[in-house]
């Protein structure tokens, strides 16, 4: 073996220099990192050592120091990937572990970085890591992009497990193959009904049938394949028989095509279920999926993995999941065994037919099928994991159809953002967002705008505006009715109430191409006006007149809670207990520490805690029998109490984290809440990607209140209600402030 860098020279060029540096790993000192190579998480070691090498004379060893925060030690290496650009690459590397655990493990991993901070090429070997005392070769191929920037690659260990790593290597297999794109064309009512069919099928086996095969397959690549191969096909039973063809080498599947009356319309392919071995030894067990949430790559805070249970006497699995029986589409149905039988080899049957060839080429936004396939793998991930569907009313079969129809006709990438933010906006969900360059890319004029009194009007003037008075009602944009505007842009907004959906509507109706024009026509006073501006920065919002810290009269004091840093709050907390009252606005967000200390210091109970956190865990398709892991966090009494009145702002746009800490003080009255009601979102969030550069953001567990009692869709609401008024904003006064004000102000002094 040799223990030096290989790359492969082709016709079409070599590289300048080998990508990778002391890629043997045998440069540096016995017991200090490896150089050119990075460890950048604390707690762990990583260092040259002479210990059993797999070739040359030296390994890296990494390995926990036992104060390590982090859930994972890493070392890596990151190098520039200019001449790796539109190539083939093999990445190799030899790996050992010591695990005392059953949660101990390595992962080698390889990640492609492209231009706009868009992730390509990723295998961090989270479905089959590494637990061998002896050297393993791991080997990850894929293909680079046309904007790779940099290319990193690396070793994980996790849990108390200690690895050995040696002799990486990078090949270049050849030029990527050039991708098949083709262009917009409505879809037929036949296509739809088999796109959805293939849908469907897509989700139950790539999330629930735990074969070796489906596992180890690249599911992006394999959704567009498919729909360039189910879409055309004429009747049930070629349909049937494509999703067979399609499936067999991944999974053991039972699909029929029906006639009218029920039976077969055409003859069942092999059914591989029974495909099992005569007999078992101890090593027989059977392999199921656990989705703890789901886990969506290397962002994802869930945890998706194959777990194996102890196996029995063939014809005694009482305990084993019945496959699931699903109606794909009317007249063709599938039968899809949720568990594999399996042995120390892996699962069984070992021979499948032969896997097709694997989408060839770059995957954008701009081929039709790529689109096709970003719908499909979205809804399916919605579609057996989003904890709300109970909640929201939501067609979501309709909207899987209207999605596909809307991505075949979709001119280019910015239109097919479009199209899955109204896809995403039917979660109602206030965390669900498209990122993509297309949607990053807007700039806003120079004004802050809100909905008030159902109008869109002015609440700020930034520099760079012509003159415009604050309080303006727009009437027009760009000669069309606001309303009609923001209707047109509401079926793209998510959101769980109205008051949200109103916040996101003000920070985007005016958004648009840097430096374009704007027309706008405003009302004041019953007088119309025209004004033109120029798109020429982000968001502005108004600034807050109050300082972080405030006492606004003697004895009331004013906190915000968007700003509060520790300093901040050490600095007025004696003070603080003192008062005869108290405002916290978080009419925003709490990023700061010190807003989450001051909960503390709310009350001396000492069995508070925050609200129910239910995390998802789904063992069957389309959610059925989902359960739910429950947790929550106390809150930790702090000296002194704050004294006085206490009195919290909010408002519609105040989300997750903040209604965390909303909640705490509606259950617990620990407070008066002036204001509106909350956005009515809560839960850790689960970002995926998408082929084309589409990064989609959705809740991935389920919030209640205290008592059980729904808080999607509903918020935490405010004790004493308030609403902006137009008048208020022109006379410049905070209307929430002055109702916070009058409640401590009617406490009589004692």
């Amino acid at each position: 073996m040799a223990s030096w860098l290989t790359l492969i020279l082709l016709a079409t060029g070599t590289l300048s220099s080998p990508p990778l540096k002391n890629a043997d790993l045998e440069a540096g000192e016995i017991g200090q990192r490896p150089e050119h190579w990075f460890s950048p998480v604390p707690g762990f070691t990583a260092a040259l050592t002479t210990d059993n090498p797999h070739g040359g004379l030296r390994c890296a060893h990494i390995a926990p120091t036992g104060e390590a925060d982090a859930p994972f030690g890493n070392l890596m290496q990151t190098v520039p990937a200019n001449d790796l650009r539109n190539q083939r690459i093999r990445v190799r590397a030899f790996v050992r572990t010591r695990t005392t655990g059953p949660d101990d493990r390595a992962q080698f991993w390889v990640r492609e970085d492209r231009a706009g901070g868009r992730i390509g090429l990723f295998d961090n070997m989270n479905d089959r890591p590494v637990r061998s005392d002896d050297w393993k070769q791991i080997v990850i191929e894929g293909a680079l992009h046309d904007d790779a920037q940099s290319l990193s690659v690396g070793l994980m260990v996790l849990g108390s497990a200690e690895a050995w790593l040696d002799d990486v290597s990078i090949e270049v297999l050849g030029d990527a193959a050039p991708a098949s794109r083709e262009p917009p064309r409505p879809l037929t009512e036949r296509g739809l009904k088999n796109l959805t069919a293939f849908t469907r099928l897509l989700g139950y086996v790539r999330f629930f049938h735990p074969s070796d095969q489906a596992a180890a397959l690249d599911w992006e690549r394999f959704a567009v394949r498919g729909v360039r191969t189910i879409e055309s096909a004429r009747t049930d039973a070629e349909l049937a028989g494509r999703l067979r063809t399609l499936f067999a080498p991944y999974a053991m599947l039972n699909i029929r095509a029906l006639d009218a009356a029920g039976a077969d319309a055409a003859p069942s392919a092999t059914d591989y279920s029974a495909s099992t071995p005569d007999t078992w030894d101890e090593s027989h067990r059977i392999m199921v999926w656990d989705h703890v949430g789901v886990g969506l790559g290397p962002r994802s805070i869930y945890r998706s993995r194959r777990t194996a249970r102890p196996g029995h006497a063939v014809g005694a699995h009482s305990d084993t999941p019945e496959p699931h029986a699903a109606t794909l589409v009317p007249g063709v149905t599938a039968s899809i065994p949720l568990y594999c039988h399996a042995d120390d080899d892996g699962t069984y049957p070992r021979e499948m037919p032969p896997a097709p060839e694997a989408e060839p080429g770059e995957l954008s936004a701009a081929d039709r099928a790529v689109r096709l396939a970003d719908v499909a793998l979205a809804w399916t991930i919605f579609q057996h994991f989003y904890p709300y569907f109970d909640v929201i009313e939501t067609d979501w079969d309709a909207a899987l159809a209207t999605a596909l129809r809307s991505a075949a006709e979709d001119a280019d990438e910015c239109a097919f953002a479009d199209t899955l933010r109204e896809l995403v906006a039917g979660l109602r969900d206030g965390h669900g967002f498209v990122v993509h360059p297309c949607l990053s890319g807007r700039a806003q004029p120079p004004l802050s705008v809100a909905w008030v009194q159902d109008r869109l009007v002015v609440t700020a003037v930034h520099d760079g505006a012509p003159p415009i008075e604050v309080g303006s009602v727009i009437a027009q944009i760009d000669g069309v009715a606001t309303a009609d505007v923001a209707a047109r842009a509401d079926k793209r907004l998510s959101a769980a109430t109205p008051q949200f959906l109103r916040h996101r509507s003000a920070a985007e109706i005016l958004a648009g191409p840097p430096g374009s024009q704007l027309s706008l026509t405003l009302e004041v006073d019953g007088e119309t006006r025209a004004v033109q501006l120029v798109r020429s920065g982000p968001l502005q919002h108004p600034p807050r007149r109050q300082r972080v810290t405030e006492e606004l009269e003697p004895g009331i004091w004013y906190l915000d809670l968007d700003r509060l840093d520790v300093a901040d709050l050490k600095a007025v907390i004696d003070r603080l207990a003192e008062a005869r009252g108290v405002i916290l606005d978080l009419r925003g967000y709490p990023r700061k520490q010190g807003a989450w200390q001051i909960l503390g210091h709310l009350s001396d109970r000492r069995d508070m805690t925050c609200a129910q956190w239910l995390i998802p865990v789904a063992s069957r398709p389309d959610r059925r029998d989902m359960q739910f892991n429950r947790s929550n966090w106390p809150v930790v009494p702090r000296s002194p109490t704050l004294g006085g009145r206490l009195v919290f702002l909010t408002d519609g746009q105040a989300i997750s984290a903040a209604e965390t800490m909303l909640g705490i003080v509606e259950h617990y009255e620990l407070a008066a809440i002036v204001g509106q009601a909350t956005a009515g979102t809560n839960g850790n969030i689960n970002p995926f990607e998408l082929p084309g550069g589409y990064r989609v953001i959705w809740t991935g567990m389920k919030v209640l209140k205290h008592d059980g009692s729904q808080h999607h869709g509903v918020g935490i609401q405010p004790t004493i209600p308030v609403e902006r008024t137009i008048a208020g904003i022109r006379a410049g006064r905070d209307e929430y402030l002055e109702r916070a004000l009058a409640y401590i102000r009617a406490t009589p002094e004692e």
